[in-house]
């Protein structure tokens, strides 16, 4: 014969009967009372003070519950021979008396930055395989990580394009 006990199972029901009772059904404007002399706890949390976090890639500023980050400009690298970076184009053409490359030289002055690269398009090693509308001559700013050329583009707008490139004729 097995033997059962329904102990934990009353103590179970006594105890959903002290939260129901807790809880409450009413109106919103009810009132709940108990005569359990179950503790009722309540807790406060402060936040910490305003702190300002600083490093080499971005500044965070904690203002209680809010936290704003303000990252740093990306910035381009100067590379040398053979040298893998992440150029992005902005401007392409046949010859450099195209308008494109004086628009492209302005914005990237309105934004504070000069151009890694401009000239021939095939000293940009991988670059017409990465993007075929790439012409005869191009305008670039190239970075060390994908990550920062794509933080420029957001930066300046509308690119011809991004691609990994070997660095070629930086003699």
């Amino acid at each position: 014969m097995h033997r059962t006990s329904v102990r934990p199972f009353a103590a179970l029901l006594a105890a959903a009967g002290v939260m129901a009772g807790l809880v409450g059904c009413g109106g919103e404007d009810e009132q709940v009372t108990s005569s359990s002399t179950v503790p009722v706890e309540t807790s406060t949390t402060t936040l910490p003070a305003p702190s300002t976090t600083t490093t080499a890639a971005a500044s965070t500023t904690t203002t209680g519950a809010q936290v704003t980050t303000t990252v740093s400009r990306p910035q381009p690298v100067v590379a040398g021979q053979g040298e893998r970076v992440f150029a992005v184009f902005v401007a392409t053409a046949d010859d450099f008396a195209d308008p494109v490359f004086g628009a492209a030289k302005a914005r990237l002055a309105e934004l504070g930055y000069s151009p890694s690269s401009s000239g021939d398009t095939a000293c940009s090693e991988g670059a017409r395989e990465a993007l075929p509308q790439l012409k005869e001559v191009s305008l670039s700013v190239e970075f060390r990580t994908r990550a920062e050329a794509d933080r420029f583009t957001a930066l300046y707008g509308r690119v011809v394009g991004t691609a990994a490139v070997k660095v070629f004729c930086a003699d």
